[in-house]
C-alpha cells in the first residue's frame, strides 16, 4: 500500500512513535504504518504541472484515489478519528 504511494511520488509524514507501539509485535507487517501518531501523504507539483489550469481538478481527484486504501485501513481499525457532533450552541 505505501510502496504503491511511493511509487506514485508520495511522501508519508507526520508525527511518530521511536519505538513500537504496545502490543504489537516486532514483525508485525504494517509496524511502519502504526508508529505513526499522525500521518499524512503528499506529493508535491510543481508550477508547470498544470494546477493553474482545469487540469488541477484532476490532480485532486486522481491524488484522493491514489490515497484511498490507505485512508481505507486507517478507517477499518478506527485509526482516523471520529467527527464531531455539532450541537446548536457550538461555535462554527
Amino acid at each position: 500500500m505505501t510502496g504503491r504511494l511511493a511509487e506514485q511520488g508520495f511522501v508519508l509524514g507526520g508525527d511518530r512513535l521511536k519505538s513500537r507501539p504496545r502490543g504489537v509485535s516486532a514483525d508485525h507487517p504494517r509496524l511502519d504504518l502504526l508508529r505513526h501518531r499522525k500521518i499524512d501523504a503528499g506529493r508535491r507539483h510543481g508550477p508547470a504541472a498544470g494546477l493553474h489550469t482545469p487540469r488541477a481538478g484532476e490532480f485532486v481527484r486522481e491524488t484522493w484515489l491514489l490515497v484511498r486504501p490507505l485512508l481505507d485501513w486507517m478507517a477499518a481499525r478506527e485509526l482516523t478519528p471520529k467527527p464531531r457532533e455539532r450541537g446548536v450552541e457550538d461555535p462554527s
